[in-house]
């Protein structure tokens, strides 16, 4: 009776620091997608809330286990280093980041939506002078140290981000009580909406090697493609996906029904994407074949 007693307090304690743990990081979710046509990612990654130093983990943690991924942001800020060290990742791994609508991204999440290669921000957008956590008495020559730390480390980050120097210097003039909500010109003049420079440079070699064409023909393609593709009013996500065959047609230099009809048969090149990889030329020569008629 006594050895029953026993188990049963421990299982139950058990059940609590299980409750805690999931509790502690419910702030960062991994969710797997069902799939089909229209959703271009195998799973979301969910970063809401205050942004903790457990968090860089588990970010990884999602994108290891999902490399193929998006991002959404909801939060009012945190940890400094986390979000840069986020940041960081979502680089290194080249993923794409949203902010809803309904939601938020202030503070140190900026720097988070900083580091991805491609940004959408749909939400509100908030900024403020980036400042030390530390509680208790400070004086004069620490508050300048440290500020001078934090203002260096957030200055070159930004910089290794692509993101210009006016963002810093906005930040700098918000007092921390206080939040600055960018304006849609503000958003795209600090580099934080759309695809980075650098990003753009390597899809725009990566897809006009995959057409067989120049790089100014693809550019002058992508173009055309936005003309001719744009839905003036999306009530779907079939709208959505029409668009999307649209501007790749155009892409490719074909109507919407031959490229889809042609799109059907890129199965026949999961074989070089599983053993070069899906940025490698055998895949790239594999799809031109598809798309041109010729395989």
């Amino acid at each position: 009776m006594k050895l029953i007693k026993t188990t049963s307090i421990c299982v139950t304690i058990v059940l609590i620091f299980s409750l805690f743990v999931i509790h502690a990081h419910a702030k960062v979710e991994c969710n797997e997608l069902k799939k089909n046509e229209i959703i271009l990612w195998e799973a979301e990654l969910l970063i809401f809330d205050e942004i903790t130093a457990d968090d860089p983990f588990l970010v990884q943690k999602c994108i290891d286990k999902y490399p193929s991924l998006a991002t959404f942001l909801d939060s009012p800020g945190g940890d400094i280093d986390a979000a840069m060290t986020i940041g960081k990742i979502l680089r290194t791994n080249r993923k794409s980041v949203f902010v809803k609508q309904s939601s938020q991204c202030v503070s140190a999440c900026v720097l988070i939506l900083a580091g991805a290669v491609n940004r959408a921000p749909y939400g509100i957008i908030g900024i403020h002078r980036p400042y030390s956590t530390r509680t208790g008495i400070v004086n004069f020559d620490y508050a300048q140290n440290k500020y001078q730390k934090i203002k260096s480390d957030v200055e070159n980050y930004l910089r290794l981000m692509n993101i210009p120097a006016s963002l810093f210097s906005a930040m700098e003039r918000i007092p921390p009580e206080e939040t600055k909500i960018l304006t849609a010109h503000e958003i795209d003049a600090y580099g934080l909406s759309g695809m980075d420079p650098v990003e753009n440079e390597v899809q725009n070699a990566y897809y006009a090697d995959q057409r067989g064409v120049s790089i100014q023909e693809y550019i002058r393609r992508k173009e055309e493609a936005k003309r001719l593709c744009k839905q003036s009013y999306k009530t779907s996500s079939n709208d959505m996906l029409s668009e999307f065959d649209c501007r790749e047609a155009v892409s490719w230099g074909l109507t919407t029904s031959v490229y889809n009809s042609r799109r059907m048969r890129l199965s026949l090149c999961d074989k070089d994407k599983m053993n070069y990889g899906l940025e490698s030329r055998e895949y790239n020569s594999c799809v031109r074949e598809i798309m041109n008629g010729t395989k």
